[in-house]
């Protein structure tokens, strides 16, 4: 095979390959929307169905923290984003 024609070869794969790219991306990005749709559903239901109990009462388990049960931070710390979410992101970034 010359090499002009292996060129072509190669410029074809390429251009599938950055074909498969894309759709894997737009993919991505509707499965990490359905994703974090789901995720704000189930934090919406657990908030109105209200937290579920420990497995031991709660001022046994404060009293290893040294605070008593009612002076317990109801403060929710931020969860770092999920893979599906920073991959979306970097591909995004790199873009």
């Amino acid at each position: 095979m010359s090499t002009r024609g292996e060129f072509e070869t190669l410029a074809q794969k390429r251009e599938q390959v950055t074909a498969q790219i894309a759709a894997a991306r737009q993919k991505l990005i509707v499965l990490t929307k359905r994703h974090d749709e789901r995720q704000v559903k189930v934090s919406e239901k657990e908030s109105v169905r209200g937290a579920k109990p420990s497995s031991e009462p709660a001022q046994v388990a404060a009293q290893g923290k040294g605070e008593k049960a009612s002076e317990k931070s109801s403060a929710q710390v931020a969860k770092p984003p999920s893979k599906p979410a920073r991959l979306a992101a970097q591909i995004k970034h790199d873009a």
